[in-house]
């Protein structure tokens, strides 16, 4: 009988700083630059800074700008 694997088959939970930045269509300095300014969410595994899908998400809702209603 074979073991059941306890790793779920799903989209990755976690982006790198590269995959951020094709995820919000930019580079990878700004993507520094918003961490910078405290502008977008982060965390750290070991060395490296990961990004979230909800904190990725969260930056373009609060930078959406909806249109101007034309008259």
């Amino acid at each position: 009988m074979a073991e059941a694997s306890f790793i779920p088959d799903v989209e990755p939970a976690l982006y790198n700083k590269q995959e951020a930045a094709t995820y919000l269509h930019t580079s990878e300095r700004h993507i520094e630059r918003l961490i910078e300014q405290g502008a977008l969410g982060h965390c750290r595994v070991g060395r490296f800074l990961m990004f979230r899908e909800e904190d990725l998400d969260g930056y373009l809702s609060r930078t959406h700008v909806d249109p101007k209603e034309v008259n």
